[in-house]
């Protein structure tokens, strides 16, 4: 993070851009959201616990939450039968 911020007050992209390229990983896509909870999913239960998918718009976000919830029902770690709840929001 310091590398990316040191490039970035220096007003070098494509530094910063090369600090991060070892953390980055290219999805085709399309692909994101399914790639992403691949990648959630195949934490341990611990780490799960403790790490957030961030999406940039709905559509991704469901797309995502989709994918993380079918991951968890193959594993058997979640149930493939929801519940149904009711939700009140304030008028």
């Amino acid at each position: 993070m310091q590398a990316i911020n040191r490039a970035l007050e220096q007003g070098d992209v494509a530094q910063a851009f090369a600090a991060l390229k070892p953390a980055t990983i290219e999805v085709a896509p399309g692909k994101i959201p399914d790639a992403a909870a691949a990648m959630w999913a195949n934490l341990p239960k611990e780490e799960r616990d403790n790490t957030i998918l961030l999406a940039a718009g709905r559509a991704m976000r469901s797309a995502g939450n989709a994918a993380a919830q079918a991951s968890l029902i193959d594993r058997g770690q979640i149930s493939a039968r929801g519940i149904r709840l009711e939700v009140l929001d304030r008028v």
